[in-house]
């Protein structure tokens, strides 16, 4: 699946926003079949699409291309770390484990959201997710102990 990134560009004194450059990698192009006899007409789906998002241009590649100010830094057991929590989000921390929670399900101990658990009639929507197999509490509590 494709992959969208941003590469920042240097400021010039003449910019009031800061350039960038979209980057799309791992792109496979689309294949188009045309009815006989009407003609095949090239279409670029990125046509305009700087433009419209205020880069500078446009990118693509179809292998993976690493932008070194995009990579971001191991946290607890290796997880990535794309946002540094800080204080002031304690709420926001137990509104996720609210929605992560354990739930007993046919003997199991799942995780409700990530099992999409409904309480009403007992049953998920998705495949049920081990309670401690849930990715969300693995990225917020660390490796287990």
């Amino acid at each position: 699946m494709a992959r969208l990134q941003i590469l920042e560009l240097p400021e010039g004194a003449d910019d009031d926003r800061p350039p960038f450059v979209l980057v799309i990698d791992e792109y496979v192009p689309q294949r188009y079949i045309t009815a006989g006899g009407s003609e095949f007409k090239a279409h670029d789906p990125f046509e305009g699409v700087a433009k419209k998002i205020g880069a500078r241009g446009v990118l693509i590649f179809d292998e993976p291309i690493e932008i070194p100010a995009n990579e971001t830094s191991a946290g607890a057991g290796g997880y990535s770390v794309k946002a540094q929590v800080e204080g002031g989000s304690s709420r926001a921390l137990a509104r996720v484990r609210g929605l992560h929670s354990p739930v007993d399900h046919q003997g199991q101990t799942i995780c409700s959201e990530c099992s999409a658990y409904d309480l009403a009639s007992r049953t998920t929507d998705s495949r049920p997710v081990a309670y401690d197999q849930c990715r969300t509490l693995q990225v917020l509590n660390g490796p287990p102990a």
